[in-house]
């Protein structure tokens, strides 16, 4: 689901959209599997030429403060931008290794006070591979992240057919190991 996720934000950012506002919430799941991502009520646009709101002239802290990056809570000290939603994915891959929103029970002020930190404390027992991809699309810095939608995909990717195999690669060792104990036998 988190996979089909990033194809509408690499989308949308292909066309120079920033949701800004990517939570659990606001992925739905059709009838037939399908995934859509709704609410693009505080999407901001990267050109000039658009009927959304730019990005640059964002002025207000919106969106759901659980999820925010660093820079949505400092909107007039650094642009809102890809990276922004970027965030908002490791927030979302957060809740799927841990069940919780990258900051538990936040509102906007305990938010500003913890505005550097990253949330990745309780990652400790989610598969290594996962972890990282999450610590890297939580990054506090912008220029840190992970550089797309598409690599993060890509990433998530990769890291579930590693865990594939390793857990195919473990069976195997266990039915090995079951195999050798009955010629001992």
């Amino acid at each position: 689901i988190l996979t089909q996720v990033c194809h509408a934000i690499e989308l949308a950012h292909a066309r120079g959209i920033v949701h800004r506002d990517l939570k659990p919430q606001i992925v739905m799941i059709g009838r037939f599997g399908e995934v859509y991502v709704v609410d693009w009520g505080l999407a901001v646009s990267l050109r000039t030429a658009t009927w959304l709101p730019r990005a640059s002239d964002v002025l207000e802290i919106e969106g759901t403060p659980a999820y925010l990056a660093p820079e949505m809570l400092m909107p007039t000290e650094a642009e809102i931008g890809v990276a922004s939603d970027i965030y908002l994915l490791g927030g979302l891959l957060h809740v799927v290794l841990t069940g919780e929103a990258p900051f538990r029970g936040a509102d906007v002020d305990s938010r500003l006070a913890a505005s550097r930190a990253m949330p990745t404390g309780r990652l400790a027992a989610s598969p290594a591979l996962l972890a990282e991809i999450c610590r890297k699309a939580l990054a506090s810095g912008p220029d840190q992240r992970i550089v797309s939608a598409a690599a993060f995909r890509e990433a998530l990717d990769q890291a579930l057919e590693r865990l594939a195999s390793l857990d195919v690669t473990r069976v195997a060792a266990e039915r090995l190991a079951a195999l050798e104990a009955c010629d001992d036998v």
